[in-house]
């Protein structure tokens, strides 16, 4: 019967299970089955371990980088402002306005977009509204609605997670 023998290799964040030790020029340390399995387990949650076999907390997201003993996102504002609008996901029309009854602002928009004084743009808007089958949160016509009710982006996207949910 072989045994095996756990190894772990800091630099590489890399752990190997062999049946000799014969080749450990290749940075690997052997350590206890215990300590594999703890970084093992720690890897597997997007954490890093060190040379004392301790282990940071797990990435928070995958753009976060290991700077000075805690995970930093180096993305600009811009960045993170594309990443996160990429991960909401196009609301059907049912969720769409359900949220905006929740929130008490379905008479509002009805109202807002009935007194649009440019004509094309009144119609273009009543269209999007009433017939589309699905809104994009980037959409012209959503960021124009949004104008139209005064609310913020940190607004609209609470209330675009919310319905998500929906």
């Amino acid at each position: 019967m072989t045994l095996n023998i756990y190894f772990a290799n800091v630099e590489k964040q890399a752990l190997d299970i062999r049946q000799s030790d014969e080749d450990l020029n290749d940075g690997y340390i052997q350590i206890d089955e215990e300590t594999h399995a703890k970084i093992y387990q720690a890897l597997n949650a997007q954490s890093m371990f060190f040379a004392d076999f301790s282990v940071s907390p797990p990435r928070p997201t995958p753009y976060c980088e290991w700077i000075d003993g805690q995970w930093v996102d180096n993305r600009t504002d811009a960045e993170k402002r594309a990443s996160f609008l990429e991960s909401l996901t196009a609301l059907t029309q049912r969720q769409f306005k359900l949220i905006l009854l929740k929130n008490n602002l379905l008479k509002p928009i009805e109202t807002a977009i009935e007194n649009i004084t440019d004509e094309q743009k009144k119609s273009e808007i009543q269209i999007e509204y009433n017939y589309a089958t699905s809104f994009e949160r980037d959409s012209d016509s959503i960021i124009y609605m949004a104008t139209l009710l005064k609310l913020t982006d940190d607004q609209v996207d609470q209330m675009w997670q919310d319905a998500m949910k929906i």
